[in-house]
């Protein structure tokens, strides 16, 4: 039994696309959560590119879910409760900050689990929560790469043990200038996960970038992503392409 009632920490919640990884161009609902933490520090003049830092609405459960129904296509309302793998659904992503340190995210997925969607997290891998497993698509951003520094630590960045475990289906790893990924676990290069690099944007925590025309990257974030997917051809490159066009 979930509770309709409880309140969620949201930042924000919008139609938009999957700008990057392995679904980039996918349209997509997202959830925002605030709070995160890690607190990430880029490089000078980089930080966290999405303002997670305070909630700007707390809305119930309940209103979470009919708002994601409203968005969802009559026929596959039909279709009931979503299947093991619906590719071929609405997506809703939940994102952050961090969203698996919020209290509602459990109650969301399994009432996500109630309707045809495909469910997405975004998360930096750090906390275990027991209903990961029911997502259809995890996706671990490890933040204890070479270059980045946390602000305000609130738990070890390394991913835990549990999230290696279940084996995520995706890795994207932010790369902030000339550094290599030799340095962190060989657990994280799982051969059934896919693998992406991502270079470092210039941000200033906002999150509205992305207004002004397309931003500046981190300098020699790109060159380094390129000789990454060069030297290990089973990485792709991924790009921030929903700010590269301009949208939210």
């Amino acid at each position: 039994m979930i509770d309709l009632t409880r309140k969620l920490p949201l930042v924000e919640k919008f139609l938009s696309i999957q700008g990057e990884g392995y679904h980039a161009g996918r349209s997509a609902l997202f959830i925002r959560f605030s709070g995160c933490n890690l607190d990430c520090v880029f490089a000078d003049g980089s930080i966290c590119d999405t303002p997670w830092r305070g909630a700007k609405e707390s809305p119930s459960l309940g209103d979470v879910l009919e708002w994601i129904e409203e968005n969802i296509p009559d026929d596959d309302l039909a279709i009931g409760p979503s299947s093991s793998s619906p590719f071929n659904q609405v997506m809703v992503i939940l994102t952050g900050g961090e969203p698996t340190l919020a209290l509602g995210f459990d109650d969301l997925v399994k009432g996500l689990r109630q309707l045809p969607v495909f469910i997405a997290v975004e998360t930096n891998g750090t906390l275990w929560r027991d209903t990961l497993p029911l997502c259809h698509w995890v996706t671990v951003s490890p933040k204890d790469l070479p270059g980045i520094s946390h602000a305000k630590p609130k738990s070890p960045p390394g991913v835990n043990a549990s999230v290696l475990l279940m084996c995520p289906q995706e890795f994207r790893y932010v790369i902030t200038g000339p550094h290599d990924l030799r340095d962190i676990p060989d657990d994280y290069f799982d051969s059934a996960s896919k693998h992406f690099v991502s270079p470092a944007l210039m941000a200033d925590g906002s999150g509205l970038e992305w207004q002004y025309g397309a931003p500046d990257f981190v300098p020699g974030a790109v060159q380094r992503c390129l000789e990454i997917i060069a030297e290990r051809p089973f990485i792709r490159l991924s790009l921030q392409t929903h700010k590269w066009i301009c949208v939210r």
